[in-house]
Formats: C-alpha cells, structure tokens, sequence
C-alpha cells in the first residue's frame, strides 16, 4: 500500500512538472527583410512606348499614370465612337415616321373612305415603323457599348501603378517596341512596412498566433513588429515553419537588410 502511494505521488508530481514547463524558448533567427509589395509591370499588349512619366526613386501613388503606349490610332476610334454613341438622330428620325404612320392611320379611320386593304397597309406600315423604333434604340444603345469597350482598349494602353510605392527600375526608353511576353517596364516597391519571412523552429511556431510581437535587430537599432502570417506548409529538411513579421519603416531603410528576429516567450506560448 506505501509503495502504491508513493507511485501515485511521483506520477503526480511529474504531470505537474509538465504543467509548469516553460513555453518553447526561441533565439535570434537571421532573416532578410524584403518589400511588403514588390511588382514588375508591363502592357498587355505590344506596341511602342511614347511616353515614361516617372523615374527610378521616385514617389508614386496608386493609379498614378507610369508609362503610355502610342494610342493615336485608338484615341481617333474612341473619339468615332463617342460620337456615334451621342448621335440622337436616327433615334428622332425613326420617332417622327412613327408619329406620321399613326397619324395616317387615324385619319383613315376617321374618314372611312378607305378600303379594308388600305387600312390593314397602314396599320402594317405603323407596326414596322414602332419595330424601327425599336431596333434604332437598340443599336444606339450598341453604340453606347462599343464606345465603353473601345475606352477600356484605351485605358489598357497606360500604365498605373497598383500599389503605392517606389520606382525601383525603368527597364525600358520612349521608342522601344513592348513585347508582353518578355518584356518588362517598370518595377515597384513598397518598403513601408517592410515584411521579414523567418523559418521559425516548428516546436515554437506551432504555438505562434497571428498579431503577436516581434522584435527586429536591424543596423539602425531595434524595430517592434508583429507576426501577420504563419505558413501552413512546414518545410520538412530544415523542421521550420515561415512566420512573416511586417515592421514599420517611416526611415525608408532598404529591403535585403540581414537581420535578427527574437519572438518573446508569451508570444512563444499562445
């Protein structure tokens, strides 16, 4: 019976040992920072380049207007098509025919002096013209739908920025043929925030949780950031999971820094 509780006792206290064992301890991981967005632009179709609005450092917005193609040829199209698309006047004409036949009509009946195949013509003659009314408003209206397609083809013919950001490299000059297979125009970054892919030991990341802090030793000193993803995929040769930490960057560092990422023990816990 002694033996028998004092088995019970050590097993009780080995569970509590493993209650109050401390969370997974994670040292200084050297990482890479890199652009929280990083994007090469170019056309969708070919064409030669007339204009490049921007240069390598500068500031853009997103949607600001980086590069156009030469679109002299499609400028005149959509300027045929807006017109076309405004032109009223088939739709009048078709109008005044109609309210002529209805009218004509009328005084035929009002008269009665016409014959039983005249009046069948004549009410005839006002269905086809309401059916002219009809097909009119619906080219018009077709009208109106090539000049919207036609200004979508336009607006493929300039290049925006998607993301608000750097120019980092013009690849191509005023003149050059665009091929959007190969060829590439403009290139952008954002480096505030900047993002830093750790591989994090699996044992720690399995306890990790998005939001939590991080601390990242850069040359300039100590940024606070925080994990806003964790893989989901490990990689099994090195038994690390990537974690992403994003930290802010008001000083404009440049990204391919090395640097140290420590995640706290509480951060290490959850």
């Amino acid at each position: 019976m002694t033996r028998q509780l004092a088995a019970v006792a050590l097993l009780a206290a080995a569970l509590a040992a493993l209650g109050q064992a401390p969370a997974p301890t994670v040292s200084p991981i050297m990482a890479i920072t890199k652009p929280s967005h990083d994007v090469t632009l170019t056309f969708v179709r070919a064409g030669a380049i007339s204009e490049i609005l921007v240069k390598e450092g500068d500031t853009v917005a997103t949607g600001q207007i980086l590069a156009k193609q030469d679109d002299r040829e499609e400028q005149a199209a959509l300027t045929y098509d807006r017109f076309k698309s405004e032109d009223r006047t088939r739709i009048e004409a078709q109008d005044a025919i109609l309210a002529q036949k209805r009218v004509d009509l009328e005084k035929m009946k009002a008269t009665g002096v016409a014959t039983r195949f005249e009046m069948d013509n004549a009410a005839l003659e006002v269905k086809i013209a309401e059916a002219n009314v009809k097909l009119t408003t619906f080219e018009h209206e077709q009208d109106g739908r090539k000049y919207a397609q036609t200004k979508i083809a336009v607006d493929k013919l300039t290049l925006r920025s998607p993301v608000p950001g750097l120019v980092e490299q013009v690849m191509m000059k005023v003149g050059e043929m665009v091929d959007p297979q190969q060829s590439k125009v403009v290139r952008i970054v954002q480096i505030d925030p900047l993002w830093v892919d750790v591989p994090v030991p699996l044992t720690a990341a399995r306890t990790m949780t998005t939001g939590s802090p991080a601390t990242v030793q850069m040359a300039d000193g100590n940024r606070a950031g925080k994990i806003i993803h964790i893989a989901n995929v490990a990689d099994a040769a090195s038994d690390t999971l990537l974690v992403r930490v994003e930290i802010p960057n008001k000083q404009k560092t440049p990204a391919g820094e090395r640097v140290r990422v420590t995640f706290d023990n509480k951060t290490a816990s959850r």
